[in-house]
């Protein structure tokens, strides 16, 4: 008989908390932890059909997420705190994006790629880029951001750049502004994003000091 998606999750839920304690809270299919200053999280999906999909993990950062989203609510553009931030530009040494979980041990050879998944690819990136100047490095490095950044990446990475005094900050408003006008050109669907990021460079300049 198929293990149901609830039947996974409770035991993908157990393994979690027999592997690593209370570290992570598993609220299917997202799982977490997070401290004062980040959101530490990958999703974990389940479904009736025996199927398990696995994320990149990825880092929300509160001091961006307190000054870019009442903007975003302002202006209604939808974004998802679970879908927005930055994500492991690294990939692992093997797909877990869809793996086999339609019997007990099936799910049981799925997590033994699931747990060193975790413990050796989501942990040591969460540690690396746990603070703001560690994400400039890698946005020095990284051409294509959107490989790394999810959500409204524009509106993110200036804010970063900005917080962090980088030096990038100028170059980067005038290519994110086009961007934004290109958008509202394309569809109508974007019209308020240019406004909106024009306001979000003028709360950000018009602090004296970094918004943190």
């Amino acid at each position: 008989m198929a293990l149901g998606k609830v039947t996974q999750d409770k035991i993908i839920s157990e393994s979690l908390k027999k592997e690593f304690g209370d570290k992570f809270t598993f609220e299917a299919p997202i799982l977490y932890f997070e401290t004062d200053e980040n959101v530490f999280f990958l999703s974990i999906e389940t479904s009736n059909l025996g199927r398990t999909s696995i994320t990149r993990p990825k880092i929300t950062f509160k001091q961006i997420e307190n000054v870019v989203n009442p903007i975003l609510d302002k202006h209604n553009i939808i974004y998802s705190k679970w879908s927005s931030g930055l994500q492991n530009p690294k990939t692992w040494k093997e797909d877990v994006s869809y793996l086999h979980t339609d019997s007990e041990e099936e799910l049981s050879q799925a997590l033994k790629k699931i747990i060193p998944y975790i413990r050796d690819y989501c942990i040591p990136f969460w540690e690396k880029y746990k603070d703001l100047n560690s994400v400039v490095e890698l946005v020095n490095k990284t051409q294509e951001l959107h490989t790394v950044f999810d959500g409204e990446v524009d509106f993110e990475v200036i804010t970063l750049l900005w917080m962090t005094k980088s030096d990038l900050y100028l170059k980067k408003k005038q290519d994110f502004i086009k961007n934004q006008q290109d958008l509202a050109s394309y569809s109508s669907e974007y019209s308020a994003f240019p406004i909106a990021f024009a306001e979000l460079i003028e709360l950000l300049e018009s602090s004296t000091n970094k918004l943190v």
